[in-house]
């Protein structure tokens, strides 16, 4: 598939990107999430809560929309390096604690599938 065909045609270009699954239904509105970012997702809310933070006082701290916040959290937005830092400082935690939280949380989604 070529980045043309995916213009003319969003819908082959999709089923090209995830794979067939019978029980899955795309919707236009539904963001395709990468197990990565997934995984960041819940290591930040996870660090978010442990912090004592709601969204809406990190976001203020960490000098981001609250919105872009959860987008990150709900795995549909991926960090920017930028981004980490500035979370990471928010929270008063080193951003590689982050990172690895993130790996952690990605073994144990492995972990759990079918």
């Amino acid at each position: 598939m070529n980045p043309t065909e995916c213009k003319t045609n969003p819908v082959s270009c999709l089923n090209w990107l995830v794979p067939l699954n019978p029980s899955y239904h795309y919707m236009p509105d539904e963001p395709i999430r990468k197990p990565s970012s997934e995984a960041f997702g819940r290591a930040l809310r996870a660090a978010r809560l442990s912090a004592g933070f709601s969204q809406q006082s990190l976001s203020l701290e960490c000098a981001m929309s609250r919105g872009f916040l959860s987008d990150l959290e709900r795995g549909n937005k991926e960090p920017t390096l930028s981004t980490l830092l500035r979370l990471a400082s928010g929270l008063g935690v080193p951003a590689g604690r982050l990172v690895a939280m993130a790996e952690q949380e990605l073994v144990s989604m492995a972990e759990q599938a079918p």
